[in-house]
């Protein structure tokens, strides 16, 4: 998985924060808020991590979290950020 140029991740007054600051236009408006298990997944996919690479890092993160829940987690994160997301996901 890889984010599109011009996406950042950001930490300010304690929340995690994804701004475009690139020059075309893009489909966020605004900005997008992760809590930081987002923001860990965020800076996975930044490292263009596979699918499979994320959900076992995920199960290494969080002990308790079976792999069916960490693919599901996965999933409903990749339709909250799909915007900054290459098209060749």
């Amino acid at each position: 998985m890889k984010i599109k140029e011009g996406y950042l991740l950001r930490k300010a007054a304690q929340e995690n924060i994804v701004l475009y600051i690139g020059d075309e236009d893009t489909e966020l408006n605004g900005m997008i808020r992760l809590n930081d298990a987002g923001a860990v997944l965020w800076k996975l996919m930044a490292e263009g991590k596979t699918r499979p690479e994320i959900v076992t890092s995920m199960l290494d993160m969080y002990s308790g979290l079976d792999e069916e829940t960490a693919k599901r987690d996965l999933d409903e994160f990749i339709e909250t950020v799909k915007v900054a997301l290459a098209d060749d996901q």
